[in-house]
């Protein structure tokens, strides 16, 4: 994630500030259990969505959140067929860029795809 993402302010539980994120759609065709790993160099936090992705309501339809000094998150996921859920990822510390790979595994194939939520809100123009 770089300057040019999309930002956050004052995510749950973090320091107050502009968080820059990234927005991952994933779907599959089979419901199961799958587990979904992220790793990068610095303190990461990530949130995962069933359904929907509100930036302007973060609570809404969350289902997990993990956050790790290490840069390492973990999610095991209840997930069904044909339906769009969200994995969010942003750093502790604000206004920090991140390079981060995510890897997922389960019985089916799952597609994961770049998503950028719509806001009504105009971005900050100061800091």
């Amino acid at each position: 994630m770089s300057s040019s993402s999309p930002i956050l302010f004052s995510p749950p539980h973090l320091p107050p500030g502009y968080h820059h994120y990234e927005v991952v759609q994933v779907t599959t065709h089979i419901s199961n259990e799958y587990i979904f790993n992220s790793s990068c160099d610095l303190y990461i936090v990530g949130y995962f969505y069933n359904g929907t992705f509100d930036p302007e309501n973060l609570l809404q339809n969350m289902i997990q959140s993990d956050s790790s000094r290490d840069g390492i998150l973990r999610f095991y996921v209840s997930m069904s067929s044909n339906n769009s859920y969200f994995l969010v990822i942003t750093t502790y510390d604000p206004d920090v860029e991140l390079d981060f790979i995510i890897t997922a595994s389960g019985p089916s194939l799952l597609y994961m795809t770049s998503f950028t939520p719509s806001t009504r809100r105009p971005p900050p123009t100061s800091k």
